[in-house]
């Protein structure tokens, strides 16, 4: 079978065969999100009712803290399916709770590898928002006047929005400029991002440091960017077809988080899982060439 088939039909076999192990793993994740979700939403709410600006800065902090966890977890969840899959081809029994320690205890090299393998998105992320912003304010801009605020017993100076004032004409022509460049660097992201987006599974599996981890990828993708393109697309519009069936009821029900709770246990580790049987995919092809 070709890499395409062959990690497409293991990845729906290991789904199947480990459902039990999958959906505990993911209810784990699921109580750890609802942590962060709830640590930003205390940061935020506190916006609305905190009368001084100085006030909001513990609590924009919080907020913060909230949405590294996120991060984190997202990154953390993802590598243990990579040692739930080294465990079964090892033929030994998945402990759910054990992988989710091992994987909590790596999580600042974990964090690591994930950023890296997501940095070209992160850099196209930026520029795209930049193009959003500039098109939406059509290069308008809020102009600033100073404010005095009594906080803390002391008098300090702020800045209030007092009128709208156009950017130079040389920022509206660079606008078809910066387009430009968004599309070329969202070519090079896309190229870049299929050719380590395997850095995690080889971190997890191989046991190699966090750069080494992201040039194993490199190496082992060469020549695979679209077979790596299509498992990944492919999988991803099974996955959201499954995904919309389930949730549509819920929705026209008026309870949408029923039906994303349920995906997000049973469905979304599909996703999860493709990656590192996507690299295990290419080792079995290596060796066989080999022989």
């Amino acid at each position: 079978m070709s890499l395409f088939e062959n990690s497409i039909t293991y990845t729906f076999n290991f789904w199947k065969e480990n459902i039990s192990k999958i959906f505990l793993y993911q209810l784990l994740f699921l109580l750890v999100y609802g942590l962060s979700v709830f640590v930003i939403i205390i940061g935020l709410i506190f916006f609305f009712f905190v009368a001084f600006p100085l006030s909001l800065i513990p609590f924009a902090i919080l907020a913060g803290i909230g949405f590294i966890l996120l991060l984190v977890f997202n990154y953390v969840q993802l590598a243990g399916y990579s040692l739930m899959v080294k465990r079964v081809r090892e033929k030994k029994e998945i402990e759910v709770v054990e992988i989710f320690k091992e994987c909590f205890k790596k999580s600042h090299k974990i964090l690591a590898v994930g950023i890296l393998q997501s940095l070209p998105m992160i850099v196209l992320s930026v520029l795209i928002v930049i193009v959003l912003l500039t098109l939406v304010f059509n290069v308008l801009i809020p102009t600033f006047s100073s404010v005095s605020v009594p906080t803390a017993g002391a008098i300090l100076p702020f800045l209030r929005p007092t009128g709208m004032a156009i950017f130079p004409s040389g920022i509206t022509s660079f606008l078809p400029h910066l387009i430009l460049l968004t599309i070329v660097v969202g070519i090079i992201a896309w190229y870049l991002s299929l050719r380590i987006w395997l850095s995690l599974p080889v971190f997890m599996i191989e046991r190699k440091g966090c750069v080494e981890s992201v040039k194993e990828s490199w190496r082992i993708t060469q020549g695979k960017v679209w077979s790596s393109f299509f498992t990944t697309v492919a999988l991803g519009l099974i996955v959201w077809v499954i995904e919309f069936i389930i949730e549509f009821p819920f929705n026209i029900a008026g309870v949408p988080f029923i039906g994303q709770i349920i995906t997000f246990l049973v469905f979304t580790p599909l996703s999860l899982i493709l990656p590192t049987a996507y690299y295990y995919s290419i080792k079995m092809e290596g060796r066989k060439k080999q022989e």
